[in-house]
This record gives C-alpha cells, sequence and structure tokens, in this order.
C-alpha cells in the first residue's frame, strides 16, 4: 500500500506539474493577444470616433506595452509558478482599457461588445467555472459601478438591460465551457501519463525478457563449451583411430549446431530492440566465410549433401558485425540443409562487385513457391502452407531488416 500511495502522489504531481506548464503557455498566449490585437484595432477608432482616436491609441498602446511586459515576466523562472496571476493580468489589462474608453463614449456605444471578447479570451486560461466567472463578474462590475455612480440622470434602461444581458449571457457560456473544458484538458494528461507510464513498463519488461534470454543462452552455452572441451581432449587420445575421431566430428557439428540455435533464440530477442546497433569490424570476407561455412561440411557429409564453398583467392577487407553475418549465413545454410534432399547439393558462393560483395547460397532443394517470393521481402510473411522448419530462413530474413535498418 506504501508504494501504491507513492505512485498515486508521484502521478498526481506530474498531473499538476503538466497542467501548469499548460496554464502557463495559456497565460502568454494571452499577454501575446492583449500587445497585438489591442493596438491592431485602432483602425475601428479611425472610422467610429476620430475625434478620440489620439486618446484611444494611447490607451491602446498602454496596453499593449503592459502585455507585452506580462508576456516577457512569464518568460522568467521566477513566474513558472505564477501563471494565474499573469492570466488574470492580462486579463484585467485588456478589460481596464475597454472599460476607460466605453466610459469615455457612454456605456450606449457599441464598445461594450469588446468586453464580450475579453470574457470569451477567459477560455483559453482553462481555470475552470469559478476562476471564469469570477474574473468576468469583475470587469463587468468595472462596466456597471460607474453607470450607476455617474450615469444615472441619463439613465437608459433599455440600452442598459440590452447591454448587461448580453454580457452576462457570454459570461455563463464562458464560464460553464471553461469548466468543462479543464476537466477534459486533465483528463488528457492522466491519460497520457497513464500511456506513457504503460508503455514505460513494457520496455522495462522486454529488457528482463532479454536479460533472462541472454542469461539462459549463457547458461546452455557453459556445458557446451565443457563438452567442446572434453571432445577436444578425446580428439588428441584418438589420433590413429579414424572411426572415434568421425564420431567426435559429429558431436563437434552438434555442439556448433546447438550453440547456433542459442544463437538464433539470442537474436530473435533482439530484433525488436532499437538500441541494437551493428558492431563493425573490418574483416578479410572471404577468409571468415570460409572458415564459418567449413563448420557445415560435417553435416553435408552426415546428411549425403554436397556443401561447397566457392570464395575468390584474393584479400577482400569488409567492414561487418561478425554476429549478424553469422545468424544471416548460417541461417540460410541451415534452411538449405533441412530441404535440399540426399544426394542434393549446397553452394555458398562470393562474388566480388566494384564496390560490394556479394554471399549467396544456392541449393537444389525444393526451393519456394514462385508466388511467395514476393512475400519474402516483407518483415513479417505470412506463409500459410509454412511449418514451422521455415523458421530459420524467416529469422535471417528479419535480420537483415534489422541491420539495413540500422
Amino acid at each position: 500500500m506504501s508504494s501504491e500511495s507513492s505512485y498515486n502522489k508521484l502521478f498526481e504531481l506530474s498531473v499538476q506539474t503538466e497542467l501548469k506548464r499548460l496554464e502557463l503557455t495559456s497565460a502568454q498566449i494571452l499577454s501575446l493577444l492583449g500587445a497585438t490585437l489591442v493596438p491592431g484595432s485602432i483602425i475601428l477608432d479611425y472610422f467610429i470616433n476620430p475625434g478620440y482616436l489620439r486618446t484611444f491609441l494611447f490607451i491602446r498602446l498602454v496596453v499593449s506595452g503592459i502585455c507585452f511586459l506580462i508576456y516577457i515576466l512569464s518568460k522568467q523562472p521566477f513566474f513558472k509558478d505564477k501563471a494565474e496571476i499573469l492570466s488574470l493580468s492580462a486579463l484585467m489589462t485588456v478589460g481596464s482599457g475597454l472599460l476607460v474608453m466605453i466610459h469615455i463614449l457612454g456605456y450606449q456605444d457599441p464598445y461594450y461588445a469588446g468586453l464580450n471578447l475579453v470574457y470569451l479570451a477567459t477560455m483559453i486560461a482553462i481555470r475552470g467555472f469559478t476562476w471564469t466567472f469570477s474574473i468576468c463578474m469583475l470587469i463587468y462590475m468595472g462596466y456597471l459601478i460607474p453607470i450607476l455612480m455617474f450615469h444615472g440622470a441619463s439613465f437608459d434602461i433599455e440600452a442598459f438591460v440590452n447591454n448587461s444581458v448580453f454580457q452576462i449571457e457570454t459570461i455563463i457560456i464562458a464560464a460553464v465551457i471553461n469548466h468543462f473544458q479543464r476537466k477534459r484538458r486533465i483528463s488528457e494528461i492522466r491519460n497520457r501519463l497513464t500511456i506513457e507510464k504503460q508503455a514505460l513498463e513494457i520496455k522495462a519488461q522486454e529488457e528482463i525478457k532479454r536479460q533472462f534470454i541472454a542469461n539462459i543462452a549463457h547458461d546452455f552455452k557453459t556445458p557446451l563449451s565443457i563438452i567442446s572441451g572434453h571432445t577436444e581432449i578425446l580428439r588428441d587420445s584418438f589420433t590413429h583411430n579414424t572411426v572415434e575421431i568421425k564420431y567426435l566430428s559429429y558431436i563437434d557439428n552438434s555442439i556448433f549446431q546447438i550453440n547456433r540455435l542459442i544463437d538464433m533464440l539470442i537474436s530473435t530477442a533482439l530484433l525488436d530492440n532499437k538500441d541494437e546497433k551493428p558492431r563493425l569490424e573490418l574483416y578479410n570476407y572471404p577468409l571468415y566465410i570460409k572458415e564459418f561455412c567449413d563448420h557445415f561440411s560435417v553435416q553435408g557429409e552426415h546428411h549425403e549433401i554436397c556443401f561447397k564453398v566457392i570464395v575468390p583467392d584474393e584479400k577482400v577487407v569488409v567492414a561487418i558485425d561478425n554476429i549478424w553475418i553469422e545468424r544471416i549465413v548460417g541461417n540460410l545454410i541451415h534452411n538449405s540443409f533441412k530441404f535440399t534432399p540426399k544426394g542434393g547439393s549446397i553452394t555458398v558462393n562470393l562474388f566480388k562487385g566494384t564496390n560490394d560483395i556479394i554471399t549467396e547460397v544456392v541449393d537444389t532443394g525444393i526451393g519456394i513457391p514462385d508466388e511467395k517470393i514476393p512475400l519474402i521481402f516483407r518483415l513479417y510473411p505470412t506463409f500459410p502452407t509454412m511449418n514451422i522448419q521455415f523458421f530459420p530462413l524467416i529469422t535471417a530474413q528479419q535480420c537483415c531488416f534489422k541491420v539495413f535498418e540500422n
């Protein structure tokens, strides 16, 4: 319970941190809108109230300057957790500027409609119903109180009611929308953080699985190494007994095959690991392939299959990851042995090109149906008629994708 409680606290802290980041961004947007749109609306003054053009231009520039200052402050570390104050300052600055212009012109002037834009702008702050309603009503009071105090003698009840109802309706709409918008944002943050947590857990589980497979493979390889060491000792003891040496060769070949199966298991576990990169080293490639493929000669004798390796005599130095090359070439050869009948042949050819070298595995086996050949070059081909014996070929193909992807 203690661990679960700690996790819940950390999760809630992450939600609040992300929410504060969004609120700070909202405060920056509000301040930028105030700094740009308010002075940009001077064109309305030019056409509607040209007599107050200079006065209103001064008011708009003051509002714009304050909003720009709020934006600059929002970039400072001290105000990182002060999004509520910054949003309130930007909204009140714009609202105050509009209220001054309204009371200069009179409450019957259509400039009151600008207050509705301020009410709607509160939704950018995603602060919830109470905060939005309170800020909007505070601005509305700045509209209402001066009317009651200074315009009582010329009070036009019809215009006042019309303007007030319009503003109050806008305030209620803004507050309600902001309430649900805040709940939706919090829900989105929770869902995203939950998905991220699950992704990290899956990644951790995959890493545990890879480590488990690597440890199991190591446990398998240790006794195999001991057996291999003892076969070397026995081979030295039977230097003149060709029958025993022949059977020891079969044992060595079986050990080699089991090691390859272990490597195949490891490679399959690593295929989905995006962090796995080729480890390139310089090799005399023809000699390396020849020595590697020689391990399959005993298997060829056992299956009565002619196994040949044809490589160029010259030295060709190539940068390769020997583990991946052994997985790819070895799996292809292994698949050839499975589907080549007795009396057939398997040939590994190396061809040197202008800027590359081609490795080719050719056999006289049953092959793959013509209509299935294009599917080989898909990452996860589906062959309904194939059984598990095709796994080495598919694993080699997937290893190729992994190498070229990296």
